[in-house]
């Protein structure tokens, strides 16, 4: 690796990206498609999209082989909200060998954000067959299972990850929302130590998953002190801007309205609403994609504002109900579902106190 190689892996590692541009421009004299994948980069990290698709893309196009290329630039195009020619490079990426764990990673990760849970599935699988002591590709695989519907392989993968790294929070709590716990099972005393071990954001996260774990034995009492408690430990992280969230919800709501005097004479279809736990995504997500359901899975519009606005990933606004400002949506929410359809079955804002975190 030439000198000027490393001063630009330097630049990257630090974040420097102005620095990064300059040393990118430079390296395409003598390394074309690394000079172009440097540099579109640092024009991604600076905010100057327009000249950082062409320079990503030219890259990949260089050195069509490059994986790495490939998965900054799927990544790139997803979140400037190009979703076809995302899904082209990812198609494209999936036949090709080789790589780094890394790579097939943010490939996965891309993947189930385009939800394409089937790819997301084979790239995990790939990330962890080249680097099986990681715990997060083992958490990622789990979740690509469990979009899927394959629970068994799910909670294997979670199994793996919790033996790599006993300690982390995340994968406990991922395996929760899929376990029905048993009075003195295993599961539940490892998450009874790590309560009582653990500390701040961590303690947090195992503490929703006690919560669940109790609730599933009927310990309600405890279950909700448990997770006031651990709403509590992760709140510093995890803020809630309420002063943008009526600006986000408030074209929801209304939307759900309009969608409601549109579909007022046609044959009424079965509504679910407020299904607790992990299964109700899977659920939902079947429910939706059928012809002769409408608006099945429209009801995830409201989590995933609430998601996007507090920084926390999935979770269901039944928990986050508990919350003052929330409340008001949640009412909305409740009376729009309970006269929409005269087959309508369940209530959300009923079941908020016992829907968890998914």
């Amino acid at each position: 690796m030439s000198p000027l190689h490393q001063a630009a892996q330097a630049a990257l590692t630090a974040q420097q990206w102005p620095k990064l541009e300059q040393l990118a421009r430079q390296l395409l004299a003598t390394d074309p498609a690394e000079g172009q994948f440097l540099l579109g980069l640092a024009l991604w990290r600076q905010g100057l999209l327009a000249k950082a698709g062409p320079a990503l893309q030219q890259a990949a196009t260089l050195a069509p082989r490059r994986l790495d290329y490939r998965a900054q630039l799927l990544h790139f195009l997803f979140d400037a909200g190009l979703m076809a020619p995302a899904l082209q490079v990812l198609a494209g990426a999936m036949a090709l060998a080789g790589g780094q764990a890394q790579d097939w990673d943010t490939l996965g990760n891309v993947a189930t954000r385009l939800e394409r849970h089937d790819l997301a599935q084979r790239c995990f699988e790939t990330a962890t067959a080249l680097a099986p002591q990681q715990e997060p590709l083992w958490r990622h695989l789990g979740a690509a299972c469990t979009f899927l519907g394959d629970k068994p392989a799910a909670l294997a993968a979670y199994a793996k990850a919790v033996a790599l790294a006993p300690d982390a929070p995340l994968a406990h709590w991922a395996r929760s929302q899929l376990l029905r716990y048993q009075e003195g099972s295993t599961e539940l005393a490892q998450l009874e130590r790590l309560w009582q071990r653990l500390e701040g954001e961590d303690k947090g996260m195992v503490g929703i998953a006690l919560a669940k774990a109790l609730d599933d034995l009927d310990q309600q009492p405890r279950a909700f002190a448990l997770l006031a408690q651990a709403r509590e430990l992760l709140a510093p992280s995890q803020p809630y801007p309420a002063e943008k969230l009526e600006a986000a919800l408030a074209p929801l709501m209304a939307g759900k309205v309009a969608a409601k005097a549109q579909v007022a004479g046609r044959p009424a279809p079965l509504f679910i609403v407020g299904l607790p736990r992990a299964g109700s995504t899977l659920l939902e997500q079947l429910l939706g994609s059928h012809p002769a359901i409408a608006l099945g899975g429209e009801q995830l519009a409201l989590p995933r504002a609430l998601q996007e606005l507090a920084g926390v990933r999935r979770n269901w606004p039944g928990c986050a109900a508990t919350t003052a400002w929330t409340r008001p949506w949640c009412s909305a929410w409740t009376s729009w579902t309970a006269g929409a359809w005269p087959s309508a079955t369940g209530s959300w804002g009923a079941t908020c106190p016992r829907t968890g975190p998914t």
